[in-house]
């Protein structure tokens, strides 16, 4: 059902997989540390009535690699998406790191884009203030089992024993306690495919730079839909950003999903298509 093909953007070579043309273009664009594939759960509905294209990021997947991963870098991969398939204004929808990149897409884009989707996107929690969660640990992780074409059952094991514990905290986390090993398996797969130099912004904190929130949600025209998990459960989204996001676009629909936290997609399959489903049948 999906072709995978690659195109060349300034300096680096994408992978992107496409599905029938079966409607207007949905651009799917996945997490950091993912690759297209993440988006499997949503991609038999989707594809019914979207012409879907899923994004593998410089570093991720089947795309090459590059001299600088800063979300703004992803952002270029996505114009460049748009600007290889042309054709009429496309729906965004990205997860984590691709909703940061969605929004500023739809910000630098206005023509090229119908709709934005946002999932859970992190802004601010992955930026300098990183340090002080047990995301830099994590990432820090993901960079040293990273590109190493292991075998994936070892490294699921691996991963499993990651530390989450926040700084400070004495009570000790680890990755197997929160994911099941199944998702361990699919991440272990993706980091076989990741280069590790891409976490190493998000580790000393430069990831945002360039990144404008502020003046990005200013130029933002299109109907936008905003996925917020819970906290309590692991959302990257604090409730001061998604407020901010809320506040800035005229056309903007923020629904909070309980009982989940970053992974909204993966882990509450069947209520976010009805929540996506819904607000893209009633766009104008």
């Amino acid at each position: 059902m999906f072709q995978e093909s690659t195109f060349t953007a300034g300096d680096v070579t994408l992978n992107v997989a496409e599905g029938p043309a079966n409607g207007p273009p949905l651009v799917l664009l996945h997490g950091v540390s993912r690759r297209w594939q993440d988006w499997v759960p949503l991609l038999p509905t989707l594809v019914a009535r979207f012409h879907v294209y899923a994004l593998d990021f410089r570093g991720h997947g089947a795309s090459g690699r590059a001299a600088q991963y800063h979300v703004i870098d992803y952002v270029r991969d996505a114009v460049a998406l748009l600007d290889h398939i042309d054709g009429e204004p496309a729906i965004v929808y990205g997860h984590s790191l691709g909703a940061m990149v969605a929004l500023a897409v739809g910000a630098e884009r206005a023509d090229r884009v119908r709709a934005i989707v946002l999932e859970d996107p992190p802004f601010e929690t992955l930026g300098p203030e990183i340090r002080n969660t047990a995301y830099r640990a994590m990432f820090a992780a993901f960079g040293q089992l990273a590109g190493a074409g292991r075998n994936v059952a070892e490294l699921a094991r691996e991963l499993a024993e990651v530390d989450l514990s926040a700084p400070g905290k004495a009570h000790r986390v680890r990755m197997g306690d929160i994911r099941d090993a199944s998702a361990l398996r699919f991440l272990a797969s993706c980091l076989n495919q990741l280069d590790p130099r891409t976490m190493a912004t998000l580790v000393d904190g430069t990831w945002l730079t360039g990144y404008d929130l502020p003046a990005l949600l200013s130029a933002v025209r299109s109907p936008t839909l905003l996925l917020q998990g819970e906290k309590s459960y692991g959302s990257m989204l604090a409730d001061t950003s998604a407020a901010e996001v809320e506040a800035a676009i005229a056309d903007c629909t923020r629904v909070r999903v309980e009982g989940v936290g970053h992974l909204i997609h993966s882990l509450k399959s069947e209520e976010t298509l009805r929540i996506v489903s819904g607000f893209l049948e009633a766009i104008s």
